[in-house]
């Protein structure tokens, strides 16, 4: 455990290419994990905003979009 969170591993390093994001379900909860220029990241998958999916937005300009 780091910082009192689980380590869940979803995918691979090798399945998702800079740019390309993809949800998994971890703990009953949809996440997104992005590669956003060879770093990765996971946050919840729903937009606070626009309340839609993230994983069905793309990643532009080192960002997820909705």
């Amino acid at each position: 455990m780091r910082g009192g969170a689980a380590y869940v591993e979803v995918c691979r390093v090798g399945e998702l290419a800079p740019g390309e994001m993809r949800a998994v379900q971890v703990g009953g909860e949809r996440v997104v994990v992005a590669n956003v220029g060879g770093e990765f990241f996971a946050v919840g998958a729903v937009c606070t905003h626009e309340h839609a999916y993230l994983d069905e937005g793309m990643v532009l300009d080192d960002q997820i979009y909705c």
